[in-house]
């Protein structure tokens, strides 16, 4: 998918600032977005987003299918690719 494409299919993540989740009160969004898109594009920073604790918790397991590939990521720099 394009960068179009992505924004369309997942219109709360592409309309999300990193100043709105770095934000104090960011427990409506990040509700919003569990509910709605769990796994959402952060057209902002260009990365996907998941905010399901299970996700996750999956992504975590299994990094053979998933890693982070994006070299100043904080996960990647404490967790490595």
């Amino acid at each position: 998918m394009n960068s179009v494409e992505l924004a369309e299919r997942f219109s709360l993540g592409a309309g999300v600032t990193l100043s709105e989740l770095e934000r104090y009160d960011n427990a409506p969004l990040l509700h919003r977005l569990r509910e709605h898109e769990p796994v959402t594009w952060f057209a902002e920073q260009g990365v996907w987003l998941v905010t399901s604790k299970a996700l996750f918790d999956e992504l975590q397991m299994d990094p053979e299918r998933f890693v982070v590939d994006v070299p100043d990521n904080p996960q990647r720099v404490v967790l490595g690719r």
